[in-house]
């Protein structure tokens, strides 16, 4: 696989989203902008423009059907599609909507559904090589469960909370599964680069909880610490001045083993980055995991 991937992708969410009137009502980007119907017309579009990887996801709120169901019409007519026209996909698995029948990232019986899910993913299409099981999963469970708009429509820190728990278990239970099936797969992990600023002196501890809280997902998944600080522009100021008031090292974090990962199940697949995502580059264990990054604005 070359060492640098191209990719682009056809808008995918499918959260259940809170509707102005109070209702809670599935949004389909794929069925919404037409692309269920002329599936094959953007794909060939994909191709002439000549981009090497998709990322793409085949509606899987709909093809998981139920516990040990699946519903592969739609998959199967457009990743036969994409194995023709010899395109690269990078599946997304979860892109922040689950079926109706597990409701929202609230229910503890997520996990394990959705590694079944993968699983069984992998096995009807074995040729497939790249993941990212669940698509930004900060994102997924900030805007569900803490800013109240999506899914479990909560706003709450023990929502959020849950959330993220859960979605970061199914994330790795999901790899796991992935692996077992098609021990050649690799794992692209995309996250929110957003930044917090601080405004004046009162708001930094609240500005750099905001920017460790997007990386918590990671930190579970990776079970590494990882931080977040920016390059200072203010005369006086140096790279890593935040990091040694804490007694550490610029450029780098105290290494934590996380709760939900007790052995390398990150070193067995490989991350690549995209503008406006934060990618993890695994290769031989949680030592050679990126710590600390500086992030500039738009990054």
């Amino acid at each position: 696989m070359q060492s640098f991937l191209f990719a682009t992708d056809i808008e995918n969410s499918s959260p259940r989203v809170m509707r102005r009137d109070g209702r809670i009502a599935r949004v389909d980007q794929m069925e919404a902008t037409g692309h269920c119907q002329r599936y094959r017309e953007d794909l060939a579009l994909v191709k002439v423009l000549g981009i090497d990887v998709l990322r793409y996801d085949a509606p899987s709120y709909r093809a998981h059907a139920g516990p040990g169901r699946h519903d592969w019409d739609f998959s199967d007519a457009a990743f036969g599609e994409i194995w023709r026209l010899g395109i690269t996909p990078c599946v997304e698995l979860c892109p922040f909507g689950l079926p109706d029948w597990l409701e929202n990232f609230q229910n503890p019986e997520f996990p394990v559904h959705f590694a079944d899910y993968a699983r069984a993913f992998a096995e009807r299409f074995p040729w497939v090589r790249l993941y990212t099981p669940i698509n930004e999963m900060y994102v997924a469970a900030h805007f569900s469960a803490q800013l109240g708009l999506w899914n479990e429509c909560l706003k709450s820190d023990r929502a959020f909370v849950t959330a993220t728990k859960h979605i970061a278990k199914a994330n790795l239970l999901a790899t796991l599964a992935i692996i077992e099936v098609q021990p050649a797969a690799r794992f692209i992990q995309s996250e929110s680069s957003e930044y917090f600023h601080p405004s004046n002196p009162d708001a930094v501890k609240v500005a750099r909880a905001l920017n460790e809280r997007r990386l918590l997902s990671l930190d579970l998944c990776y079970g590494y610490d990882l931080c977040a600080f920016r390059l200072p522009v203010r005369a006086g100021r140096h790279a890593g001045d935040d990091c040694r008031r804490e007694g550490r090292a610029p450029g780098a974090c105290r290494q934590r083993a996380g709760p939900l990962l007790r052995r390398g199940t990150a070193a067995r697949g490989r991350g690549a980055e995209r503008p406006g995502h934060r990618g993890l580059h695994p290769r031989g264990g949680r030592d050679h995991l990126p710590s600390c990054r500086h992030l500039q604005d738009g990054a």
